[in-house]
């Protein structure tokens, strides 16, 4: 990471294709302030048990994540969405895989623990940080 100068990380699941412009994602992060924004589509009931599911606030500000939450688990995991997904019942925010780490932010949670996956990073970021 000392290599080059940068000061923000896009980190993407490889075993997808992307039609997304991330340059929206990372203007999105930086008037945010954010220190880890991470991509979500709304999703329904029946499909948010096959994803890990972000609640958020009014704001966005990502409050708690489940990972492939059971059925009965989902009441109270719904987030604010436009009011056609609401329409759709698609209320349940599913990651897509698709983060934007601030570097200092993503370097700290790696000098403490080098082993760490994507999930435990985030985990930490979101509960330490501004996320979005």
């Amino acid at each position: 990471m000392k290599k080059y100068d940068y000061d923000y990380i896009l980190i993407l699941s490889g075993d997808q294709l992307y039609q997304m412009d991330f340059r929206e994602m990372l203007d999105f992060h930086i008037e945010n302030g954010g220190d880890l924004t991470i991509a979500t589509i709304p999703v329904n009931a029946k499909d948010a048990t096959g994803f890990g599911i972000l609640k958020s606030d009014d704001e966005g500000n990502i409050t708690s994540f489940y990972e492939k939450p059971d059925y009965d688990m989902l009441d109270g995991l719904q987030s604010e969405v436009s009011d056609e997904n609401k329409r759709k019942g698609k209320e349940y925010l599913a990651s897509m895989g698709i983060y934007i780490f601030t570097k200092t932010i993503l370097k700290r949670c790696l000098m403490r623990e080098p082993e760490t996956i994507l999930e435990k990073i985030s985990f930490r970021v979101q509960s330490e940080n501004t996320t979005y």
